[in-house]
């Protein structure tokens, strides 16, 4: 059982990154305009927008967890520069999602957001790889 909960906390970062990227779509939708007397000082874009960037931080505490494991299998020389990068690019999105998370630099963020998830995709795809093939064990 040990064996399928390896990348766990990759799997619910990239559900909860589906889940802030569905945001972000509607935060787009809705557009940029002024806010009306219906929304009580808040247009539906900005109030999606900060639903996005709430849920987007909250996936960087599970993939943050996800590039310590990365660093144990690159210890074990497993894919070691891949995890090496992975676990990089992770611990630098900490600081950048805190810091250009919002803002004119959104765009910027969710960018490198972007770059986070595909890796965690291919770092998925590794490891499943690994468990189906004994010889890369």
């Amino acid at each position: 059982m040990k064996n399928h909960i390896k990348k766990t906390c990759g799997i619910i970062a990239l559900l909860i990154s589906l889940i802030s990227l569905g945001f972000l779509a509607v935060s787009i939708a809705f557009g940029f305009e002024e806010t009306s007397s219906d929304y009580i000082g808040m247009s539906p874009s900005f109030a999606f927008w900060i639903y996005a960037m709430i849920f987007s931080l909250l996936s960087m505490v599970f993939y943050f967890i996800d590039a310590l494991k990365s660093i144990v299998l690159a210890f074990n020389r497993i894919f070691a520069a891949f995890n090496i990068i992975f676990a990089l690019l992770i611990f630098t999105g900490v600081p950048i999602s805190i810091w250009l998370g919002g803002g004119v630099y959104t765009a910027i963020w969710f960018l490198y957001y972007m770059v986070i998830i595909i890796t965690e995709v291919i770092s998925i795809i590794k490891h499943i790889k690994i468990k189906k093939s004994p010889n890369l064990q």
